[in-house]
């Protein structure tokens, strides 16, 4: 599967016509062709799944994701997000880096030329890849669960759902793959994130740490990032 993500974002070729993604490109391919957006439903295809069984599997995979696992939760209920038009058929979203400029300067006659300076851009870019687990059902099961009346089995779409669900969590903390050059950063592996050291009695799983003592902790990255213009609410 990673291969098959890996073909998609850096060029392509494996992804539409590839053995493991011919099926996947033809669909993308007869949606451009007849003019609809790319997106997910354009895989959902042959109609093998009745509308109640499709809702069976849709839901324990919503069900699934929303269990226990708040970092990505936490950053779209804050609106912290980026929208992309047509997202299915971009792979890269790119974005400007500007610099700084130098300090200003403090004279009596104000008219004294301080160093000329402006700001610097620079292109950066950003992954947008697929995270996906696959699974299949059997389709003599499928059969027969209509045909006996019992409840289809949503084991394999539950624990599909959590995989992508832990993945992207994974992801937001520790960071992604790299594709072509362009690495995706997490909370703990972000270039210019904020280090700060423990100030007493070690990291918080020693015993000898205290409660006082995590505060101490908790003020030091508070002032950390209020030196960076970070003013919270934490």
């Amino acid at each position: 599967m990673t291969q098959a993500v890996t073909a998609a974002v850096e060029g392509g070729r494996d992804f539409w016509g590839g053995s493991s993604g011919r099926w996947a490109g033809e669909r993308l391919l007869k949606a451009l062709s007849a003019g609809r957006l790319l997106t997910p439903s354009e895989l959902r295809t042959l109609e093998t799944l009745r509308k109640d069984e499709w809702k069976a599997f849709d839901e324990a995979l919503v069900e699934e994701g929303l269990i226990r696992l708040r970092g990505v939760a936490d950053l779209l209920a804050a609106g912290l997000t980026i929208p992309v038009a047509n997202a299915m058929g971009k792979t890269i979203l790119e974005y400007e880096k500007v610099t700084d400029m130098n300090p200003a300067e403090t004279t009596l006659s104000g008219v004294a030329r301080t160093e000329d300076d402006r700001p610097e851009f620079e292109l950066g870019t950003l992954p947008l890849p697929i995270t996906h687990k696959d699974f299949n059902l059997n389709l003599r099961h499928l059969v027969a669960s209509r045909s006996r009346g019992e409840p289809l089995d949503t084991t394999q779409a539950r624990v599909a759902g959590r995989k992508v669900s832990e993945r992207l969590e994974q992801m937001l903390f520790l960071g992604g793959p790299v594709f072509g050059g362009s690495t995706i950063y997490g909370y703990l592996t972000h270039p210019n994130r904020n280090q700060v050291s423990f100030v007493t009695n070690g990291s918080w799983e020693l015993t000898a740490k205290t409660g006082s003592n995590i505060l101490e902790d908790v003020l030091a990255c508070i002032t950390a990032a209020e030196a960076d213009r970070y003013f919270g609410p934490y």
